[in-house]
C-alpha cells in the first residue's frame, strides 16, 4: 500500500531572519548588537619649539620652524652707544696774552704793534697762533727754533726779516759761529744764491752788533 506523501516543514515566523526594514537599503551592513566603543577627542598636536635661531627669524615669523632666518643688514645706521661722561677740560693759558710775552722774549719791546686798523686781526693771529702756539712749544729750546727761522728765512728770500732775526738770535745768546754754520748747511739745500744773501746779511749784522757801546760782541 502506498505511504502518504510528507507534509511539509513550516517554519515559525520567530524563527525567520528578519529581512531589511521597509525602505532600508539592501546593501546597508547590519548593526552590531554591541554598544559602539566610545572615540576620545582629537587631542591637538603639540606646538613645535623655535629653532635656536630665533633670534635671526623675521618678526612675523612666529614659531614657525620653515622661516628662512633673516640676514643682519649691512647697511643699518648702529644704534647710538651712550658716552661717558668726561671731564671738563682743564683751562688752558690765553694764547694771546701769552703770545705777546714770547715775541717781546724773542724780538724785543720794540716788536710789539697791536695796529687797530685793517691790520689787526691778522696781528691778533700772528701773536696767538705764530706766538702763542708755535714758538711757546717745549718740543724745541728758542735756540734751535732761531736757527730753523734764520734757515727758512734764507730759503725764502726774506731778507728784511732775516736780518730782523739775526739781531734777535745775537741778542739770546746765539752765536756767530752758529749762525755761520746754519747757513753753509743751508746752502747745500737752498741754493749758493740765497747762502750768499744770508751771508752778506749777517756780515752786516754781526759786524753793527759788535760796535754797540756797552755790548759784548757775538761769540765768535
Amino acid at each position: 500500500m502506498p505511504q502518504p506523501a510528507a507534509e511539509p516543514t513550516v517554519t515559525p515566523p520567530s524563527a525567520v531572519t528578519p529581512g531589511p526594514a521597509q525602505g532600508a537599503s539592501p546593501f546597508e551592513a547590519p548593526a552590531s548588537a554591541a554598544p559602539a566603543a566610545s572615540i576620545p577627542p582629537s587631542v591637538p598636536a603639540p606646538s613645535v619649539p623655535a629653532p635656536a635661531s630665533a633670534a635671526h627669524l623675521p618678526a612675523d615669523a612666529g614659531d614657525n620652524p620653515y622661516a628662512t632666518p633673516a640676514e643682519p643688514n649691512p647697511y643699518a645706521t648702529p644704534a647710538a652707544t651712550s658716552t661717558p661722561a668726561t671731564a671738563a677740560p682743564t683751562p688752558t693759558p690765553d694764547a694771546h696774552a701769552t703770545g705777546v710775552r714770547v715775541r717781546r722774549e724773542v724780538l724785543g719791546e720794540e716788536s710789539r704793534k697791536d695796529p687797530e686798523g685793517f691790520g689787526a686781526e691778522y696781528d691778533d693771529f700772528v701773536t696767538r697762533v705764530a706766538w702763542g702756539g708755535t714758538w711757546a712749544r717745549p718740543g724745541l729750546d728758542r735756540r734751535t727754533r732761531f736757527l730753523v727761522t734764520l734757515t727758512a728765512l734764507t730759503a725764502g728770500g726774506h731778507l728784511d726779516e732775516l736780518a730782523r732775526y739775526l739781531r734777535a738770535a745775537l741778542r739770546d745768546g746765539v752765536t756767530a759761529d752758529e749762525i755761520k754754520e746754519t747757513f753753509l748747511h743751508t746752502a747745500l739745500y737752498c741754493g749758493l744764491p740765497a747762502a750768499d744773501a744770508a751771508f752778506a746779511v749777517a756780515g752786516r749784522i754781526v759786524a753793527e752788533e759788535s760796535s754797540q757801546p756797552g755790548k759784548p760782541a757775538p761769540e765768535a
